[in-house]
């Protein structure tokens, strides 16, 4: 399964229910939506503040692998893994203006499923995020697309999957002592591509994200001192990019099939100019439900289809993993 630093849906929260748009073509229906602008009064008060804020919750539990039951991911041989962790974000915003685009700040927890020595203890502070985002940018013959640029900052000590400014594990590569990250930002740009197909039950689309890491010292960004394979140090990450088409077929008006393929390539320091290794590939099956207008939740199933670069294949049931996403909104 594809196992990453940031959880890809994580950023997903406002953006895959889009809010219904006008065409560009459909003059008669702007032209009404401007009347009716222009004789409202402007919302003032606690109207105003509900039309501007927004307060989001997001959150993916990557549970435990099928091949054990004991709250902890497998090893894709059967032996233990890390924990299986609930991811939380909590995204405060402002509505720039009227055209959709808004400034947030996601604010970012794992809690493990149970406690292990590599997850620095239960809870995991993820780096913070900063986002412009607009749920709607625009629209060509019923394909919408959104847009969504947000940076990571580097505040947290936590650098069991994010990059910390400071670390101060064990597993430092200096006998201990503090080793200098020298992370400065991680700025990305995500996009999702949907598309109800006409005169039946099926929605397409994909989500799109490119990640970019930038460092102080190019001298520390050689050796990541908290991921190790095998006792084998890995060499920092410098660029991502994330590719996942989807599915869906809705069978009421609130539950719908889902199936999604998830691409995820990797470029790390020291590999050749221009190449991006495959971390991996896999599939996920699921149901989506609308409990209400404004919380869903989406359990699923994921296999791996292909394991990352220079890795062994792993067995079926070894892969398979039991997950959920869960997305609600207050504003």
């Amino acid at each position: 399964m594809i196992r990453q630093s940031w959880s890809v849906l994580s950023i997903l929260t406002g953006l895959v229910l889009s809010p219904l748009v006008l065409s560009p073509l459909d003059t008669g229906a702007y032209a009404q939506a401007s009347q009716v602008n222009e004789t409202q009064a402007p919302k003032t008060g606690w109207a105003y503040f509900k039309e501007k804020f927004r307060l989001t919750y997001y959150g993916q539990y990557v549970g435990f692998s099928l091949a054990r039951w004991d709250g902890q991911l497998s090893d894709n041989n059967g032996g233990q893994g890390g924990a299986a962790e609930l991811y939380n974000q909590i995204t405060t915003g402002w509505r720039i203006g009227d055209k959709g685009w808004s400034i947030n700040f996601l604010s970012r927890i794992g809690l493990a499923q149970v406690q292990t020595a590599s997850a620095n203890g239960q809870f995991h502070w993820y780096a913070p995020r900063i986002s412009v985002q607009n749920p709607s940018l625009f629209k060509i013959g019923g394909v919408n697309f959104t847009s969504n640029f947000f940076a990571e900052l580097p505040l947290t000590n936590d650098a069991t999957d994010t990059f910390a400014v400071l670390t101060t594990k064990a597993t430092s590569y200096a006998a201990g002592a503090p080793y200098l990250n020298g992370l400065i930002l991680a700025p990305a740009f995500f996009s999702v591509i949907s598309y109800d197909v006409p005169e039946s039950r099926f929605t397409l689309g994909g989500y799109l994200l490119v990640k970019q890491y930038i460092y102080s010292d190019p001298n520390a960004i050689n050796i990541d001192p908290t991921a190790v394979v095998a006792g084998v140090p890995v060499n920092k990450r410098l660029m991502e990019w994330y590719i996942a088409p989807w599915m869906y077929y809705k069978l009421t008006k609130r539950v719908s099939l889902m199936l999604m393929y998830e691409i995820l390539t990797r470029r790390k320091y020291g590999d050749p100019a221009f190449s991006m290794p495959s971390n991996g590939t896999d599939v996920q099956v699921g149901v989506n439900w609308d409990v209400s207008e404004n919380f869903s939740i989406n359990p699923y199933i994921q296999f791996l289809v292909t394991p990352p670069a220079g890795v062994n294949a792993y067995g079926f049931v070894n892969t398979a993993t039991i997950g959920a996403y869960l997305s609600g909104s207050v504003f």
